[in-house]
């Protein structure tokens, strides 16, 4: 309703609490900037990239000419596409081509067959430089164009998670059925990255996995985050429950193979946390004196916890699964308790009693049995 013509106006009310306000609008082009720029110790370059639309790649080869020392080059690009769902693949095409000189850019694999496209001659990037892109399970689809592009080609290294997986191309075809307005959206192409890498559930697997390390507001307690918990956002996880999952199985768990990982501290979450006062004589790292050495005592806290966690897992396995072990460990444990049994020595008190005192053998109901034999013979026999 708001979008029209350029430079035409609409009037809209919007109520706030019990006023209510008339406002004028008029309608312009709004462009994004879609690239943030900034410049490192170092000379490093960082590119966040949100999102790729129309003229991405131009903003990217704009900032690498303005961010470039006078007389001098970079020595190296880092690529921020974390939380960066995609755009347009021509625009990740175009990113690409400016960061490396030769090779296949993209893939595109569809009815009519195998389509490619080359890298041009020309860069806006020294050969020399290093290039990092950094990427999570929510960069997906021209994201994952441009990281797995930099990692086939050998160009630079990826470091962060496994992205989410989004490696098709969509059409959406309208329809109007007796008189309703829908939409039939098919899946028409897949399109990987050099060297055919695969890119659909199985995303780009980074060279440097690294998973974060928060510290709760619970005393002596740390969120140590798992894999699991990423993987659930991932598309392999999100569509493994429809029949056509069956044929990405054998792909599915690349992504999330043994490979570098890294724990970071990323803050408190909550309130803020204090140190335990005895945590010094506690833990390994004793000359930590200085709050801001804490996040280390915390991250080797969580390792001391993570030990504990696999001992008790081992010691769960060596329990006896049959009934002949059940057996056998019920036995040892029956000589164990025997042996403790055996050590426990008597209360000193009740030591000196049962040496000073000597009890008397009980009394029998029989009434001869306190009488000698001598006795019980002399008293007269019953008539019968």
């Amino acid at each position: 309703m708001l979008r029209g013509p350029i430079d035409t106006k609409v009037t809209v009310k919007i109520q706030r609490g019990q006023e209510t306000l008339t406002l004028t609008i008029t309608r312009k082009i709004i462009r994004v900037d879609s690239v943030t720029a900034s410049l490192l110790p170092g000379k490093i370059a960082l590119l966040e990239i949100s999102t790729f639309q129309e003229n991405t790649g131009e903003q990217v080869r704009k900032a690498l000419a303005d961010l470039t020392p006078k007389g001098e080059a970079l020595r190296g690009v880092v690529l921020d596409l974390r939380d960066n769902s995609g755009g347009l693949l021509t625009q990740a095409v175009e990113v690409v081509d400016a960061l490396v000189a030769e090779g296949e850019l993209v893939i595109v694999r569809s009815a009519l067959g195998r389509e490619a496209e080359d890298a041009a001659a020309e860069v806006n990037l020294p050969p020399d430089a290093a290039v990092v892109a950094l990427i999570n399970e929510d960069s997906a689809s021209a994201a994952e164009i441009v990281s797995g592009g930099v990692k086939a080609l050998g160009r630079g290294v990826v470091v962060g998670r496994p992205s989410f997986g989004k490696g098709t191309v969509q059409l959406l075809k309208p329809q109007n059925l007796y008189g309703r307005e829908l939409a039939l959206k098919m899946t028409i192409a897949e399109y990987q990255v050099a060297g055919d890498t695969k890119i659909q559930t199985v995303g780009v697997r980074p060279d440097l996995s690294i998973y974060p390390v928060e510290l709760s507001d619970i005393t002596a307690v740390a969120n140590y985050f798992d894999t699991e918990r990423f993987e659930r956002r991932r598309e392999s996880t999100q569509v493994a429950h429809l029949p056509s999952a069956k044929h990405e199985a054998a792909f599915a768990g690349k992504a999330a193979g043994d490979g570098p990982r890294l724990r970071y501290f990323a803050g408190r979450q909550g309130t803020r946390c204090r140190a335990p006062p005895r945590a010094r004589r506690r833990w390994p790292i004793r000359r930590c004196r200085s709050p801001a050495t804490w996040p280390t005592r915390w991250l080797a806290f969580g390792q001391q916890a993570a030990r504990r966690q696999a001992r008790r897992a081992d010691r769960r396995d060596r329990r006896p699964r049959g009934s002949e072990d059940r057996r056998r460990h019920r036995r040892h444990q029956d000589r164990l308790g025997r042996r403790a049994r055996g050590r426990q020595r008597p209360h000193p008190r009740a030591a000196r009693a049962s040496s000073t005192t000597r009890r008397s053998p009980p009394a029998s109901r029989s009434p001869c049995a306190s009488r000698s034999p001598t006795a019980a013979a002399s008293l007269p026999s019953a008539s019968t």
